[in-house]
């Protein structure tokens, strides 16, 4: 029996379309050919890895098993996964281990990034704490300064916001309800809006200018702008009330 026919043979064996005569005696044949029982073993063994494993992963092994078998098998329209020796046939090898891969690296970068980023939000509200109420307003005092104040020194900063965007257009010339309504913006998460109110502040000569520089930092800090942060920082650590929180903000 020719190298063709023993092929055509086992080959047609295993797609079953023998007749039960032909079955038959191909495997009295098998049984005394020590040759055709070992291609016919390989032959197995390749249908059973391209059956269990994966075709990309199994091209290595299949290659191993083929290079001592003479049998060629049958890839049907996967072909071209594992006849394809150009230059980009590595990576049809390697794709599902470069793409688990990617993943992985993927998602551990974004979890390690989110990490400092919690770490980051912990400390800036560790050292988010309301500026005092220096501005004194008799209790029965009816302006809308006065109202934005008491929301104020009741935690209520949505409040504050109302009626001391209000106050800062009657009085415009007044730091300290500017000031005041900044910081009421980054205690509600707002520092977009609290930014532009403090950041004049830390220009003038004011007794609002240095807490104005902590507050304004810690609204460049929310919005994730550090490098503009750094110099206030920098120029607050001399100070002996802010150069403490700043120490713990950096700790």
């Amino acid at each position: 029996m020719s190298v063709e026919q023993r092929q055509d043979n086992i080959q047609a064996y295993f797609r079953g379309s023998m007749s039960t005569e032909e079955k038959q005696a191909f495997e009295s044949e098998v049984l005394a050919s020590t040759v055709l029982a070992e291609e016919v073993h390989r032959y197995r063994q390749i249908r059973v890895l391209t059956r269990t494993e994966t075709l990309l992963q199994s091209k290595h092994t299949l290659a191993a098993v083929m290079a001592e078998t003479s049998i060629s098998p049958d890839y049907g329209k996967y072909e071209q996964y594992f006849t394809d020796s150009g230059q980009w046939g590595w990576l049809k090898t390697w794709l599902p281990s470069l793409l688990v891969i990617g993943a992985l690296l993927t998602g551990s970068t974004a979890y390690y990034y989110y990490q400092q980023q919690q770490m980051e939000q912990q400390r800036l509200f560790s050292v988010l704490v309301p500026f005092d109420n220096i501005i004194g307003f008799a209790a029965d005092d009816p302006s809308t300064a006065a109202a934005g104040m008491r929301a104020y020194d009741k935690q209520d900063y949505a409040t504050a916001i109302q009626y001391l965007s209000t106050a800062v257009q009657e009085s415009p010339d007044d730091p300290s309800i500017q000031m005041y309504l900044g910081v009421s913006y980054l205690l509600q998460n707002d520092p977009t809006h609290g930014e532009p109110l403090l950041r004049p502040l830390t220009q003038s000569n004011e007794l609002v200018s240095v807490p104005a520089r902590w507050y304004l930092a810690l609204c460049l800090l929310q919005q994730g702008k550090k490098a503009a942060a750094q110099p206030l920082l920098d120029a607050l650590r001399t100070d002996t009330v802010y150069g403490e929180l700043v120490k713990r903000l950096e700790e």
